[in-house]
């Protein structure tokens, strides 16, 4: 296209669609030469012919090429070998840990280093005063003797001469930290460690992930474990009953549930005077006689209704049979109460033949055994269809097991119920977090009975229930036509005559509850009918609640894996970005220290492996005239562009061998981009230094604009001061003219009238000028924006353009090897658009300029 052409097309209307489609075509070109480079550079570094660089640099560089993984030993495992290949240093062990947890524990495995020398012990222990400092000590490498070797294995205190190890520390996220221990193979320098700080960071990210990874799984698989054991434990007892001893299948069951090496099982006679082993595994029951309660173990826990705990039993002066005891393996002694409405019924014991066994854990789930077996003893106590209840909640607990959405959950809950009790209707009402009723979906009905959906959603309703309900565990009501939770019309609509309401509690908060009704007639409820509709909502509640947990740390899991995917992609994309730009890219910290830099970095700045970690200002190949500069960069809250020139030393031979050397001022334009947290907070900073010794003309140009805008402001002032001038006469005249206009008012109240009415037309008018002047102005400036963004839009154009117009001779002179003829061909072609887009791109330029002068001017004289 010719220059008068492109000048036609750029007044037209079509104006923005040509500048869009020019900066696509730059994009577009600049992509592809992106993709050959980077190819190129992949290929020289799998076939090593990358220049060589030093050990530090190859340890940033392979820390930042390690992958994430969910196998922290693997992860632990490319640490020590980063550690052995480019730093020369064994790794002992890798200690790692939570901010609160009290030790740390070693992520290597144990078969490191045998190979190497079988008769070295695999992993290092550190001393006490080492693990028993807080992780937050530790703030910078030091060397400390561990232990000593003495060719069986480490000793914690040394004999002879103890061992020299470095110990590194690491921090990463989710509150994990650690410590690296080492035995280098030359002298320990702790700076060597500082300096490679950001490196090991990074590598303790990634083995942060992997631990925590293995911990939400490690948390997810004990929270099943235990609810297979409750479940296993209930399903024994239930299933008890049937069997010739039940009391010693129970005993049995509770052996199992807390792992125990014996239990037993203690009954109150009749009389309430008596204590007797009813049931017992692991033990021999004729070793020990009816206790009279008060007396013994048992017999003290029936009295008292509390606990006992004891590490050593036979030693208790309490226990009446420690002979017997010793014999049976009693060493360790936990017994619980079981209590049968509200009365000491009997003990449940579980025995362990070491001591230090039982924890708190362990008492709370021998608690809840007491429970269960305290309401399979009731089972002896009710008649007719007491079976009948039990093998249905045998099954509800059954299914609930299998089950693994709320849905089918609560489902069965109001199937089980409906049919066990007898009741008319059961329906399921969920609760949101607002505290209002969800669509009912799970309502059980016997035939001929209306649904009553739309009663229990109602606010009312909802409202009455969830206050009945925050004072009882079950609501019961035998005569609906006295009191109802419905109301008395919503009562006898549905023909509700007697109702009761089982709540569903999730971590403690009521998520809903289900509300049966009996229709056909009153209905006084039994105490082990409410005692079932009880346990139901309760088993209910606890699958609930393990259904939550089982989905949140599945949902943690899958989270924190995609976030690791997310930011192994992300390094991947950076990596071979800051790789492919030809511009130097350098990274700092939040204080201002050098972090990472790319080839044009090290190959046009100059930069070195040891300058990492050093502050940016007091590094020489970045020394720039404005001493202010760096701090503006760190300062940066936003994207923001400086202008500098950096100082590059200069040298001439003189006589005798003497140099002379001198600073060169390169002029060169440094964008910066901070980098934040989620938190906002600011993490560092990115860096793009380029070249600006093409804008010098540029810059002259705009000083002798900024002059010329200078005498204008002058003239601008001089007008504003007469303007100034003639206001004041104005003012003056407006004055007389008002003395006349009250004068005239006074006189004929016509002449007034004629006057507002003359105002407020004024004022209007007024209103509308200032009005079109404000949009005047608004459309003058977007023109100037609009201006301003073509020609700073050409000028990156120009820029890159630049860049593809330079790649696009390396390869034609064959710098990235030999082409081909279709592939010079089309170089060639490249070359030729290059140069075509960038002639159009500084007529675009020029264009902008003059248009954002014009409409310069044009606004400094409208009014």
């Amino acid at each position: 296209m010719q220059i008068e052409h492109i000048g036609t097309y750029l007044h037209g209307s079509n104006y923005f669609d040509f500048a869009f489609f020019l900066s696509l075509s730059a994009l577009a070109a600049m992509s592809f030469f992106r993709l050959f480079k980077r190819k190129r550079q992949e290929d020289e570094y799998v076939t090593g012919e990358l220049a060589p660089l030093d050990k530090e640099t190859q340890f940033a560089s392979a820390a930042d090429h390690a992958e994430f993984s969910k196998d922290r030993e693997g992860i632990a495992l490319q640490i020590a070998g980063l550690f052995r290949d480019h730093l020369s240093m064994t790794v002992l062990a890798i200690y790692a840990g939570r901010a609160d947890d009290d030790s740390l524990f070693n992520t290597l495995p144990s078969d490191v280093g045998q190979e190497a020398d079988p008769a070295r012990p695999p992993s290092v222990a550190l001393p006490d005063r080492i693990l028993s400092t807080t992780l937050q000590s530790f703030t910078r490498p030091q060397t400390t003797i561990v232990a000593e070797f003495t060719g069986g294995g480490y000793q914690e205190t040394p004999v002879n001469t103890g061992e020299l190890v470095a110990v590194v520390p690491w921090r990463g996220p989710f509150y994990w930290g650690g410590l690296i221990v080492g035995q280098p193979s030359q002298p320990f320098d702790p700076d060597t460690f500082i300096a490679l700080s950001s490196p090991i960071s990074r590598l303790g990210e990634k083995l942060a992930v992997a631990l925590e990874i293995e911990r939400e799984r490690v948390e997810a698989t004990g929270e099943q474990d235990l609810a297979r054991k409750v479940f296993d434990f209930s399903r024994t007892i239930m299933a008890s009953n049937e069997e010739a001893s039940p009391p010693a299948s129970m005993a049995r069951a509770v052996a199992s549930l807390l792992g125990a090496d014996s239990a037993a099982i203690w009954r109150v006679d009749a009389a309430n005077t008596m204590v007797r082993v009813e049931g017992s595994y692991g033990l021999s029951t004729e070793d020990f006689l009816p206790l009279p309660v008060g007396q013994g173990l048992a017999g003290c826990i029936i009295e008292t209704g509390q606990s006992i705990t004891l590490e050593d039993a036979p030693a208790d002066p309490r226990c009446l049979f420690p002979r017997e005891a010793r014999e049976n393996g009693i060493v360790s002694y936990l017994g619980v109460p079981i209590g049968v409405g509200g009365k000491v019924v009997g003990v449940v014991e579980a025995h362990a033949a070491d001591t230090g066994v039982w924890r708190e854990g362990d008492h709370r789930l021998l608690a809840s055994a007491a429970q269960v077996i305290s309401e399979a003893l009731k089972s002896e106590e009710v008649q007719g269809d007491r079976l009948k209840v039990e093998i249905s909640y045998m099954k509800l607990s059954e299914a609930l097991q299998r089950l693994r959405s709320r849905g089918e959950l609560l489902e069965a809950a109001v199937e089980v119920l409906g049919h066990a009790l007898g009741v008319s209707r059961a329906v399921a009402v969920e609760l949101n977090e607002s505290g209002q009723a969800e669509p009912v979906n799970h309502e059980y009905r016997a035939p001929d009975i209306v649904s009553s959906a739309d009663a229990v959603s109602s606010e009312a309703f909802i409202s009455n229930a969830s206050n009945a309900l925050a004072s009882s565990k079950v609501v019961e009501v035998s005569d609906s036509r006295e009191q109802s939770l419905l109301g008395p019309q919503e009562a006898e609509r549905l023909h509700v005559l007697s109702e009761m309401m089982v709540p569903i509690k999730v971590e403690e908060q009521l998520k809903g509850f289900i509300y049966l009704h009996q229709c056909d007639r009153i209905r006084q409820w039994q105490v082990d009918e409410v005692g079932f509709a009880e346990r139901v909502g309760r088993h209910l509640s606890l699958s609930l609640t393990n259904l939550r947990a089982l989905e949140k740390a599945g949902g943690d899991a899958e989270k924190a894996q995609e976030e690791a995917r997310k930011a192994g992609d992300a390094m991947s994309r950076l990596r071979a970005l800051v790789a492919s730009l030809p511009e130097a890219v350098l990274g700092l910290d939040r204080e201002g220290r050098l972090t990472f830099f790319n080839e044009a970095g090290r190959d046009w700045l100059g930069l070195k492996g040891e300058d990492i970690g050093r502050m940016v200002e007091m590094t020489e190949s970045l020394s720039v005239t404005d001493d202010s500069l760096w701090g503006k960069v760190v300062a940066s809250k936003s994207v923001s562009r400086f202008y500098a020139s950096l100082v590059r030393m200069t040298g001439s031979s003189g006589g005798a061998g003497a140099t002379t050397q001198g600073a060169t001022p390169v002029p060169i334009s440094l964008s910066v981009a901070p980098v934040s947290t989620k938190k906002g907070e600011a993490a560092g900073f990115v860096v793009l230094i380029s070249d600006a010794r093409h804008m010098a003309g540029i810059a002259e140009e705009s000083a002798a604009r900024i002059a010329e805008l200078e005498r204008g402001l002058g003239e601008m002032s001089q007008s504003l001061s007469d303007a100034r001038s003639n206001e004041a006469q104005l003012r003056g005249s407006i004055e007389q003219f008002k003395a006349a206009e009250a004068h005239a008012r006074s006189a004929i109240d016509a002449s007034r009238r004629l006057e507002a009415e003359l105002r407020k037309d004024v004022d209007r008018l007024r209103e509308e000028e200032g009005s079109l002047r404000k949009s005047a102005q608004q459309l003058l400036e977007i023109n100037r924006l609009k201006s301003e963004f073509i020609v700073n839009a050409g000028r990156e154009l120009e820029s890159s353009l630049q860049s593809v117009l330079g790649l696009a001779e390396l390869l034609e002179l064959g710098t990235y090897g030999t082409l081909t003829g279709e592939q010079m061909q089309a170089i060639h072609g490249i070359y030729n658009n290059a140069r075509r887009m960038r002639q159009d791109v500084d007529w675009l330029v020029e264009y902008g300029s003059t248009r954002s002068r014009r409409l310069e001017s044009g606004g400094e004289g409208a009014p």
